[in-house]
């Protein structure tokens, strides 16, 4: 094997694709940099690049560790040094390396160049540029940043998705097909791997899955802190692990690695050396970055990271420094706007960062002030015609949305989250968060005081009132709807809004003890309520929702000029979730009334409006309804 590769003594794991990838970008340029956070595998690949590659280099191949050389001047000598090139006292190192390398065709590897960048980069570039068959393989946190480098970022080993999670949370569920596919995980089989060195009897089990997959999935697919994970199996079981990987700079931390560089030898102490290169401002970007469970836009970046030293207009080149030092993912390959990210290991480091500044609350504040007024503002766009856009904006900002929430009850400020809650309502029910919706509802709810406006709380209690009764709790229904509805009859003409979500309330809960008499009553006055609130939007919704009771009741006539005048309003708003809803009634109305190609036509609309939307929960019932509607129809089919 080449010159001074370092020699392993475990088994390489996975990275097919990325060997293929790298030995192609080898063959078609002369200058390739591995990139990616600290204990991504960026070292233990090259060493396999290496061994693949030994025999395709006339001249060899030579492995240089710069991982030990502190002082920038000492890079072209410590390569020199490698390579066995002797001093000259009429020629700098860098000129003798070039010199020597002149017609030779070698591939010369330099491990570990991000602390010693700027050194580095201009070492490379001359070398490159004075021999012509000499290729040069890199591996760094960050790019060297000069011409025709080609960087290739390493990703992260798979891992199972947050879906395939659920799919393995129930042991009796689980079919012995999965079980043999989820060594397909590069990080599963890593850590299976590592932890059969210790614990020979480890096997994949129904019992255990789960487990072993939430480990690799909470730790983001890294090598380094996957094999820590694993040296603990012979103390703790896979289940102790998963519990403790909230503290995982601990969990992680005391294992003995002996033959590794002190930077790999603890979780934290690999991110404390990128820690290290960072300047004070990229530090304190990163730190409160940390604030976003979910990552982050440039605009909230900005709105809530400047400040104390760091000025708007250095957001966006902190935050370039960042992802150029692996610290930060930038996925810039969706439509609009870039999202940045931290894997959760490093956003943990940098939140004990942020608490040890005394800053947590500072900026844990700003993000729910944030997030509070981003709601609020979205929350008329999820009833025009751009309804789907802005539900697929909440569906990416669901975890920031979920921190700010569970901040202003950690932090008693209990309206900005009754105020986050109430503009998420639309979402919560259209996209199925029904149940998560009802808690955060009833946890804040628990808190309010008198410093809480009248309207916003009954405003609250209603949505309450609404959640429990899609999930069939009608005595909660009815008890909220009560409440609601004797609250924002005090609240004066700012009350009227909520009154009327009140009493709508009140309405489904009697609709769902079966008495549409009393619903039917309620919805004259919520209609006429909206009548005088002049919102057309809102009185198209009522109109179309309380067709219901009508035709319950027999009123076929009522509920036609409803939804007659009803239809029109929703229309002209854009509303697809309320249309499809309303077209939903509109084919039970005709069902009711024995036209079923009508019928047919109305729940077919409804159907495309509802897959336009995601909204799967109420497509279900909609497709259902249609299929009634063929059975008349006679296409069984």
């Amino acid at each position: 094997m080449g010159i001074n590769v370092p020699v392993q003594l475990t088994r390489f794991i996975g990275r097919q694709l990325e060997i293929a990838d790298v030995k192609q970008l080898l063959a078609e340029n002369r200058l390739l940099t591995l990139t990616g956070p600290g204990g991504s595998g960026k070292t233990r690949l090259a060493i396999e690049i290496a061994r693949e590659l030994d025999d395709e280099y006339l001249d060899d191949l030579f492995w240089v560790d710069l991982a030990s050389i502190s002082e920038e001047s000492l890079v072209p000598k410590a390569v020199a040094s490698t390579l066995n090139v002797p001093e000259q006292s009429s020629h700098s190192a860098r000129e003798g390396l070039a010199s020597f390398l002149l017609e030779k065709q070698l591939l010369l590897i330099l491990d570990n160049c991000e602390h010693l960048a700027a050194a580095c980069a201009y070492l490379v570039d001359s070398l490159v540029r004075a021999c012509p068959d000499l290729q040069i393989l890199a591996t760094s946190r960050e790019p060297l940043a000069i011409e025709g480098e080609m960087v290739y970022r390493l990703p992260a080993l798979s891992f199972p998705s947050a879906y395939a999670l659920k799919q393995l949370s129930s042991p009796e569920t689980i079919s012995p097909g999965i079980l043999d596919d989820i060594d397909g995980y590069d990080s599963i089989s890593l850590f299976l791997a590592r932890a059969t060195a210790l614990v020979p009897g480890l096997v994949i089990t129904r019992e255990n899955v789960h487990s072993i997959s939430e480990i690799c999935h909470k730790l983001d697919g890294n090598p380094l802190a996957i094999e820590l994970a694993a040296a603990r199996v012979n103390v703790l079981t896979v289940d102790q692990i998963v519990d403790r990987l909230d503290d995982r700079f601990t969990l992680l931390s005391s294992s003995e690695r002996r033959g590794t560089a002190q930077r790999h030898q603890t979780l934290r102490s690999t991110i404390d050396w990128s820690y290290a290169l960072l300047d004070l401002q990229d530090r304190v970007l990163l730190q409160r970055l940390s604030v976003f469970p979910g990552g982050c836009s440039l605009m909230t970046a900005k709105a809530v990271c400047t400040g104390d030293g760091l000025v708007r207009e250095q957001i966006l080149p902190r935050l370039t420094s960042l992802v150029n030092r692996s610290l930060v993912l930038a996925d810039t390959l969706r439509s609009g706007e870039a999202r940045y990210v931290l894997l959760e290991t490093i956003r943990q480091y940098a939140q004990e960062k942020l608490i040890e500044a005394g800053e947590m609350s500072t900026y844990r504040d700003r993000h729910l002030s944030c997030f509070q007024q981003l709601n609020e503002e979205s929350e008329p766009n999820l009833k025009g015609e751009y309804q789907q856009l802005w539900l697929n904006w909440l569906e990416g900002e669901n975890d920031n949305n979920r921190a700010a929430l569970s901040w202003s009850i950690e932090s008693d400020q209990i309206e900005a989250g009754l105020r986050i809650a109430v503009a998420l309502y639309q979402f919560w029910t259209i996209r199925d968060y029904v149940e998560e919706g009802l808690a955060w509802l009833e946890r804040l709810l628990a808190r309010v005081d008198g410093r809480t406006p009248t309207a916003i709380r009954a405003k609250a209690i209603a949505y309450a009132a609404f959640l429990a009764g899609r999930r069939g709790n009608i005595t909660a229904q009815v008890t909220y709807g009560r409440e609601a509805a004797e609250l924002a009859e005090t609240g004066g003409e700012e009350g009227k809004l909520a009154l009327s979500f009140a009493l709508s309330a009140q309405g489904f809960g009697a609709r769902a003890m079966g008495d549409y008499q009393t619903e039917f009553a309620l919805s004259k006055r919520i209609i006429q309520l909206q009548r005088d609130l002049g919102d057309p939007f809102q009185l198209g919704l009522v109109l179309s929702l309380y067709t219901i009771p009508a035709m319950a009741l027999g009123e076929y006539q009522a509920a036609r000029a409803m939804l007659e005048e009803g239809i029109p309003l929703l229309r002209e708003a854009g509303n697809r979730y309320r249309m499809a809803m309303a077209l939903n009634f509109s084919g039970d109305l005709a069902r009711c009334q024995q036209d079923y190609d009508q019928a047919k036509g109305a729940y077919e609309e409804s159907i495309a409006l509802l897959r336009e939307i995601d909204a799967v929960r109420d497509l279900a019932s909609v497709q259902h309804n249609l299929g009634h509607t063929y059975l008349h129809l006679g296409d069984v089919k």
